[in-house]
């Protein structure tokens, strides 16, 4: 099913281009800005995070681009000059289409 005609917002985000410090924190000094369609619905759910526990997001996105769990996001309205406006994904689950193939990614904020 194709829902790219939804996506009419944008979220920026940056993924980690490596690790900084004795505690390994992610590197985003050289990373880019990756702009992305996206459909963005406000809405507090509980969700199992990549680590296995229970945490509240408070936004459910539904993107066009693929975006992992250690990257930094900025949703529509968000200052992306300000990396303390940035959020991280809690949960991110890829959708396929009959083929096989990732045709979107939800998202949990």
């Amino acid at each position: 099913m194709d829902l790219s005609n939804t996506f009419r917002q944008k979220v920026s985000f940056k993924e980690p281009v490596g690790v900084r410090g004795a505690h390994g924190d992610p590197d985003f000094s050289t990373a880019s800005l990756v702009v992305a369609n996206a459909r963005v619905e406000p809405s507090t759910r509980i969700v199992v995070n990549s680590m296995g526990e229970e945490a509240m997001a408070s936004h459910f996105v539904m993107m066009d681009t693929e975006i992992s769990t250690f990257a930094r996001a900025w949703l529509p309205g968000s200052n992306t000059s300000d990396p303390n406006t940035a959020r991280r994904p809690l949960r991110v689950d890829p959708l396929v289409d009959l083929d096989g193939n990732p045709s979107h990614w939800e998202v949990y904020f």
